[in-house]
């Protein structure tokens, strides 16, 4: 009899690819297995005229996901890893990572510029404090333009002609085959990715061996490595989402090398570090990333930053 694994997503077009990417894998490395998409419409999903930092709680986009999954009404869970916060809801586990698509910004204007040659005062579009500091600590004349919505949403507000340029994630238009209309992809100096960014994350209950079994093939070491050791820096910060921190970790052969960069709201203070170590020993790394970026100046921004959400 074939087994029938519910995949929880949410309802977009991105996170529907992103739900088909995993089944298709899935129903590959197992032929008796049938699957089936459930749609959960999250808190972000419902208030998308809100900047997402003033959304109280965490797990703006996957919290839903994850009461549903422990309540029983799906199997598994399909997230973007970035999306995904350090602190799992009690009872479930990180199943699998499947190979990770290219982390990095990606920029996209009406002329086709790049980020140094667009004019002056230009307005960007994007929903993201992280990215909003890293524009203004690399120019400072830029209008950042809040952004939400899908990608298909962004990319039309665009071409309305309501901002210049926007920044969203390079793997998200690769999934949807999207590339062409990029201006340029955005060097991790100027502008670090969120820890996860590019990754998928497959979450399960962590008693439920049989659904543990089926999906650990969909695992990629590399990219389970380095999402691991760019969730630590965030779990030892016990940063939100609303923190301006980027993390990007590269792993080649048995060493990953983990950079971090941690600034303030206005891009005006600014915390950079790198560590690099084994492979298998990314919360270490992380914690020791976390610990060298409060020593160069970043405890002052975590202060302040943790004073401003209390408010």
């Amino acid at each position: 009899m074939a087994r029938i694994v519910r995949v929880g997503t949410r309802g977009s077009a991105l996170a529907m690819r992103q739900a088909e990417e995993v089944t298709t894998a899935l129903k590959k490395i197992h032929t008796s297995v049938t699957t089936e998409i459930r749609i959960v419409e999250t808190l972000g999903d419902r208030r998308t005229s809100v900047p997402i930092e003033m959304i109280p709680g965490s797990g703006r986009f996957t919290r839903t996901l994850e009461e549903r999954l422990v309540e029983g009404c799906i199997d598994l869970a399909v997230h973007s890893a970035k999306d995904l916060p350090w602190k799992l809801l009690e009872g479930l586990t990180i199943g699998a990572i499947p190979a990770r698509e290219d982390p990095r910004d990606a920029l996209i204007s009406t002329g086709g510029n790049g980020i140094d040659k667009l004019p002056q005062a230009c307005r960007i579009g994007t929903g993201s404090p992280r990215r909003v500091a890293q524009l203004l600590r690399h120019r400072k004349d830029l209008i950042p333009v809040p952004l939400r919505g899908n990608l298909d949403t962004r990319l039309r507000r665009l071409e309305y002609g309501e901002m210049d340029a926007i920044i969203v994630g390079m793997a998200g238009l690769i999934r949807m085959g999207w590339e062409s209309v990029v201006g340029e992809i955005m060097d991790p100096v100027v502008m670090m990715p969120a820890a996860g960014q590019g990754a998928l994350i497959v979450e399960a209950r962590e008693r439920d061996e049989e659904i543990l079994e089926l999906i650990r093939p969909l695992d990629h070491e590399d990219s389970h490595v380095t999402v691991e050791a760019e969730r630590s820096v965030l779990s030892y910060l016990e940063a939100g989402c609303g923190l301006p921190i980027g993390v990007l970790a590269l792993a080649e052969d048995s060493t990953v090398v983990l950079r971090g960069t941690l600034l303030s709201s206005d891009g005006s203070l600014f915390s950079s570090a790198q560590v690099s170590g084994r492979k298998h020993d990314g919360a270490r790394l992380g914690k020791k990333l976390a610990k060298r970026l409060l020593r160069k100046g970043g405890k002052g921004i975590v202060e302040a930053w943790t004073k401003e959400s209390r408010e």
